[in-house]
């Protein structure tokens, strides 16, 4: 009984604490809506809030007064940013202006000539190359590091590479630091050399999740839309009701298991049971993440659309020290409850129709 009540009270605080972050950091957001996915904002937009831009393709002339979150695969930037910006892509140009900090995941990041960076830049590419002003500091992970003859560092450049950084004449830059892979001894006399790349083994693990739970996602919204809907619906309208049933969910199902496993004779059955219950933990946070783009969407764009904006908002917030555990397991819970309402409504139908 004490331990049920410390969970709900964990639980409890981490909604409270979810609510108030939601309050603190509004969002505004702009998604395509045409079939090509790209996205344009032109020089006469003004976004007052932390903004979000998702696309195939995303073209940045714009003003933003807060934070700016652009994702896709080739990003065009050349507007004024007041906050930080946080990019990632495959393609990355910025040439435009940046009050704040920079924080860059791509294959390919350029800083153009026209580029004025005020803050710091942290990034992981497998090639930055720095073209305009940097007042702050780089802390870059990367292939390759290349500073144009028209590049203006202020503060102090960090970066994790095997290569040697290619400094072009006339770049203009402070201190410049190299970090190799570091050697590390095996068993004595055999000894293992780090590649660069295990630099951005996080990063790159949570960009495979994150295209990885989008694709399954995309599958079932289009092969079964109805059942992606009601679990949906069921987040939106019963969170509550699916946390418990959720938890319950958690706990219940492997001790029916356990149980089949002791009786020998029920093996069988409790390998599949464990099968299906991985599978729905698998696809709980995935439609958690559906009902939550739905929810700030207003349900007014395509499920697709609004699940890559929900999985995007769940990696964001995982990767909050301590709180991250506890939101991606409320998404868990919340996933699973509305996964087994939905399952019980179409049996419930169906047995109406028989």
């Amino acid at each position: 009984m004490r331990l049920k009540k410390i969970l709900l009270g964990v639980i409890l605080i981490a909604l409270i604490l979810s609510g108030t972050f939601a309050a603190a950091y509004a969002f505004s957001f702009s998604l395509p809506t045409s079939q090509t996915g790209s996205v344009t904002i032109d020089e006469s937009k003004v976004i007052e809030d932390n903004h979000f831009v998702s696309g195939n393709l995303i073209d940045f002339s714009g003003t933003a007064k807060k934070d700016l979150f652009l994702f896709a695969a080739t990003v065009m930037y050349d507007g004024k940013t007041d906050g930080s910006l946080f990019v990632g892509g495959g393609q990355v140009k910025l040439d435009g202006e940046i009050n704040g900090d920079i924080y860059a995941f791509a294959g390919n990041l350029e800083i153009g000539k026209a580029a004025v960076i005020n803050g710091d830049i942290i990034a992981f590419a497998g090639t930055v190359r720095v073209d305009g002003k940097v007042k702050g500091k780089i802390l870059a992970g990367v292939g390759n590091l290349i500073l144009g003859p028209g590049a203006e560092v202020e503060g102090k450049i960090t970066y994790y590479s095997s290569e040697k950084a290619n400094v072009a004449e006339g770049a203009k830059i402070g201190e410049i630091s190299q970090r190799e892979p570091k050697k590390e001894p095996i068993q004595g006399e055999v000894v293992k050399t780090k590649s660069p790349f295990s630099i951005l083994f996080k990063p790159v693990f949570l960009v495979f999740s994150f295209l990885t739970a989008f694709f399954v996602g995309i599958i079932f919204i289009l092969m079964a839309p109805m059942w992606a809907e009601k679990v949906s619906q069921e987040i939106r309208s019963h969170f509550w009701k699916s946390l418990i049933t959720g938890f319950i969910f958690l706990v219940v199902v492997p001790a029916i298991s356990a149980i089949c496993f002791v009786l020998i004779i029920g093996i069988p059955l409790a390998l599949i049971i464990l099968v299906v219950y991985f599978i729905y933990v698998y696809l709980a946070t995935i439609f958690a993440a559906l009902g939550l783009g739905q929810w700030i969407l207003k349900n007014k764009v395509h499920p697709i659309w609004s699940l890559g904006l929900g999985l995007l908002i769940l990696l964001l917030l995982r990767l909050i020290p301590y709180a991250g555990g506890i939101f991606g397991f409320i998404a868990l819970l919340v996933g699973l409850g509305a996964m087994y309402a939905a399952k019980r409504y179409y049996f419930d139908k169906l047995k109406t129709i028989g």
